[in-house]
């Protein structure tokens, strides 16, 4: 007989700075699209929440391929924090292009205690344009 195992509980820090990190993704997709010159189909709002593209923002310095340079700090800081809260410490580094599971984990327990929009079905473009602004 195979048990499930546990869910990863929540780390007391990152909680509370997930809403502060969901309304700078947001506002980052925004600037996104307005730097781009984007329609929003282009950048779907549930991929904003995504772990892969959070730490990326924060690691390299794009989101969904497009460069953040001349990205907001108001944008940027709250998304950081989260990240460094939900690490606790741990490296947390990616290993060949992917996060490690722990983080996954944490993370989506964390998006599950929060009302979610429908999923859309658009993908994200992977272009590495700088902006025209």
């Amino acid at each position: 007989m195979t048990h499930a195992s546990p869910q990863p509980i929540p780390p007391d820090d990152a909680l509370p700075l997930f809403p502060l990190a969901k309304e700078a993704a947001v506002k980052l997709r925004a600037w996104i699209l307005r730097a781009y010159s984007l329609d929003a189909g282009r950048v779907p709002e549930r991929l904003a929440l995504s772990l892969d593209h959070l730490d990326l923002a924060i690691s390299e310095g794009r989101f969904c391929g497009y460069s953040l340079i001349g990205a907001p700090a108001e944008c940027l800081n709250p998304i950081a924090a989260y990240l460094q809260a939900l690490r606790r410490g741990r490296p947390g580094k990616r290993m060949r292009s992917v996060l490690p599971i722990y983080l996954l984990r944490e993370h989506q327990s964390i998006v599950r205690g929060l009302p979610r929009k429908a999923p859309h079905r658009s993908q994200c473009p992977s272009a590495g344009r700088e902006p025209s602004l």
